[in-house]
């Protein structure tokens, strides 16, 4: 895996169920811009199954969490309700 110090985090807007990324990375975080009633769960996968990174968390407009973490297989969001935002991951 890339380390921090030698790659930038991208960035990425979504606003449904996303594969964000493939292969090992780094998870660094969110921004809300917009949500009604939304959620978001993180997958170490390239679909919403098997291994959990972030377990299901209500989110709302101006919610910002930051939470490094490495993923192995690729990185999926699942999200529920209205919501865009920002995620910040290292990987291709």
């Amino acid at each position: 895996m890339k380390d921090v110090a030698e790659t930038h985090y991208r960035a990425k807007s979504i606003s449904a169920d996303t594969l964000i990324a493939t292969g090992s990375g780094r998870f660094g975080g969110f921004i809300v811009t917009a949500s009604t009633g939304g959620s978001i769960k993180l997958w170490d996968n390239t679909s919403a199954a098997s291994t959990v990174l972030l377990d299901t968390l209500p989110v709302y407009p101006g919610d910002t969490f930051w939470l490094p973490s490495e993923f192995q297989t690729g990185l999926y969001a699942d999200v529920t309700g209205t919501v865009t935002l920002t995620i910040f991951y290292i990987g291709s």
